[in-house]
């Protein structure tokens, strides 16, 4: 497959009056085309501050102060807001946090339909805008008939595939989804997100999906990063990821969710808090909370993301490069 998107030491972060909060540091990414990448980590680990500095909507006090995002090869941190406007959507699209929320409330979905299609191609006419529409709700399994409906008159579920079905209505090639489902009970969260791998297989688009919930992208998602303090700590395939996760962070968020099947098992939370990124400290930043933290190793110095087995990237002074054992 070839590589969609880039992402090349982005450091991003918040500029306050009296200190500097970097939320993203020094994260490295790849997405190829039609792939599933899945972004999970507790809150506050940079998840979301990464989604809005690819997309350009990182604002202010947020400003992003170094690395590349090259989607299909042109840097979008280069492009000027009015450059960034014309892309998104049609080459790129963003479901937020709480996106249930995003509709605007007096207006029909036919209207907010009608309104992100007609920014972008101006001159085509309504006939075209009201079968696209149809289309898109058809695409995820609602009725036509509600392009008439106001927000208010949609369940949480419905204004959720509303939301994406809007996200695709440009046939970006890239769709990111910061915690789209979160809002929604687990039954209706796992429909969506079968949907959405579904619409992904069909439409060859590839995603970015952010989530605190790890169990949600360990059955659907093709490459999983674990994100920590501001940086990826982890990267593998979905499958070995679950199966042989390597940093002990990745162990603790694995160990949070209970399996269907065999013996009952006590679930035990991580200890501690995470760090306040505000704070640059020399070493890992998950010492403090690491069970298996080495003093005088792990404090001093901060790992490198490097290859410790076939396409098994970690962070972590347990695997030397090029180790094919866990420890």
């Amino acid at each position: 497959m070839s590589s969609l998107l880039e992402i090349k030491n982005l450091v991003a972060g918040y500029q306050t009056t009296e200190q500097e909060i970097y939320a993203v540091r020094d994260v490295s990414l790849e997405l190829n085309k039609g792939e599933f990448l899945g972004i999970a980590g507790e809150s506050g680990c940079g998840k979301s501050t990464l989604a809005y500095a690819i997309t350009g909507l990182l604002e202010h006090p947020g400003k992003i102060t170094g690395g590349q995002v090259l989607l299909q090869g042109e840097d979008l941190i280069k492009k000027t807001p009015a450059e960034l406007r014309q892309m998104r959507w049609q080459d790129f699209s963003l479901v937020m946090q709480a996106s249930m929320n995003v509709l605007n409330p007096v207006m029909p979905i036919r209207e907010q339909f009608y309104d992100t299609m007609a920014v972008h191609h101006p001159k085509d006419d309504a006939r075209y805008f009201e079968e696209r529409a149809q289309e898109l709700l058809e695409l995820v399994n609602i009725s036509p008939k509600y392009l008439e409906a106001y927000p208010h008159q949609l369940s949480g579920g419905m204004k959720q595939r509303v939301v994406i079905a809007l996200a695709l209505a440009l046939q970006p090639s890239l769709v990111i989804m910061d915690e789209p489902v979160t809002a929604l009970d687990v039954v209706v969260q796992r429909g969506i997100l079968q949907q959405i791998d579904q619409l992904r297989q069909k439409l060859d688009f590839s995603i970015i999906f952010i989530t605190h919930d790890l169990s949600l992208l360990v059955e659907i998602a093709d490459t999983i990063a674990i994100m920590y303090a501001g940086q990826v700590v982890e990267k593998a395939k979905a499958i070995e990821l679950y199966q042989n996760p390597f940093h002990p962070y990745t162990e603790a968020l694995m160990q949070s969710f209970p399996p269907l099947l065999g013996q009952r098992k006590r679930r035990h939370g991580i200890a501690g808090h995470p760090p306040n990124l505000a704070i640059v400290r020399p070493g890992c930043p998950f010492f403090e909370r690491c069970p298996k933290g080495m003093a005088g190793i792990c404090d001093v110095k901060n790992p490198e993301l490097k290859e410790v087995d076939s396409e098994h990237y970690v962070a972590c002074q347990l695997y030397p490069e090029g180790s094919e054992n866990t420890v």
